[in-house]
């Protein structure tokens, strides 16, 4: 039986960054942009109760590595007791990474699978998670993706982070462009997870409300009445169906895509990807039938929710100029196993 455990401490306001001044630490450890190390600086500094501290800025222009995991380690000069990721998925996966490999000695042993079971001598520290954007759901997630001349996964309950702090100001800078694309890394998390083996049916009334909500704030997006507490539910949820039941197409190869192509991101990436592979798939019958079985009820024609979304994304050609890249290994990703829909002339067609 495939049992789902559901458990998060998040906070959600406008100056919730400020909760850095409570903090309890020895030794923190911050993970950020460098747009955010002056103000966590002095919010450090202001702390009563942390006594030693040290920022670490990630200024890579790519998705960790082993590389960049080992760089970011070789800037530690203690041992942490506390971690704070503030950004994006890059950072917090880095975070993540950190916990797990700061007492591992490289290089790692990977295996068979392609990914590292994380059982090893965990870095005893609390996580603390303020994500900068939406739509990756890495700050609710309990792995961390590395990409290396292999895909690694670093999984484990010791990697869901201990609280998650949404501050509203931290999102007042999106554009358009990032609040669809986060919006759509969100959406095919929600829709590869309905179509995910591991699903087992504890959240499909919420799978429903959740696909019917994002069709809504696709029509919100377009016309730019948005809020950003809608793009964090979705990124929230999101997130949490994308850990417990896995993904499929769209999300393997946008993964690889954007390995392969350091100035194009994961959510652009599976932004574009949504409506090419999705219409695809409805065109064969088998597949048509599963996926209307989902929209149907909540009164979405599929079709038109697909359009829709391709109707709000500006530029696509830098997305699609990369298609023709060279993507190793997509079809065996431990992941897209997991998939029920048949999957076989997608990567026959993107690879």
């Amino acid at each position: 039986m495939n049992y789902t455990k559901i458990d998060f401490n998040v906070l959600m306001n406008e100056n919730g960054i400020n909760v850095i001044k409570t903090i309890r630490s020895n030794n923190l450890l911050i993970i950020s942009s460098r747009r955010y190390s002056e103000i966590l600086n002095d919010l450090a500094l202001n702390a009563k109760n942390i006594f030693n501290f040290k920022i670490v800025d990630y200024n890579y222009k790519s998705e960790p590595s082993i590389d960049i995991i080992k760089d970011l380690i070789s800037k530690i000069d203690f041992v942490p007791d506390t971690i704070i990721a503030v950004g994006g998925g890059s950072i917090i996966d880095s975070a993540k990474a950190i916990k797990a490999l700061f007492n591992e000695d490289f290089p790692l042993s990977i295996g068979k699978r392609k990914n590292i079971v994380s059982n090893t001598d965990f870095l005893n520290a609390e996580l603390i998670v303020i994500p900068s954007v939406v739509g990756s759901g890495a700050e609710v997630s309990s792995s961390s993706v590395i990409l290396d001349s292999k895909k690694i996964y670093l999984a484990s309950p010791n990697l869901v982070p201990n609280k998650i702090i949404y501050d509203l100001n931290l999102y007042k800078t999106l554009d358009h462009d990032q609040k669809i694309f986060g919006l759509g890394d969100s959406i095919v998390h929600l829709i590869e997870s309905t179509f995910s083996k591991l699903n087992n049916g504890i959240i499909r009334l919420q799978l429903n409300n959740l696909l019917l909500n994002s069709y809504n704030n696709l029509k919100k997006i377009k016309d730019d009445s948005i809020l950003i507490e809608d793009l964090i539910f979705s990124s929230f949820w999101g997130g949490i169906t994308q850990d417990k039941f896995l993904v499929g197409p769209a999300h393997c190869i946008a993964h690889n895509l954007s390995k392969s192509n350091i100035k194009t991101k994961h959510s652009e990436c599976v932004s574009f990807l949504l409506p090419e592979i999705y219409m695809d798939l409805y065109s064969e019958n088998e597949n048509k039938k599963q996926i209307d079985n989902i929209f149907k009820p909540i009164g979405i024609d599929f079709e038109k929710f697909i359009n829709l979304f391709e109707l709000t994304i500006s530029n696509k050609s830098s997305i699609k100029s990369i298609l023709s890249t060279s993507i190793n290994d997509i079809s065996n990703d431990p992941a897209g196993k997991f998939f029920k829909l048949n999957t076989k002339n997608i990567y026959e067609k993107y690879i």
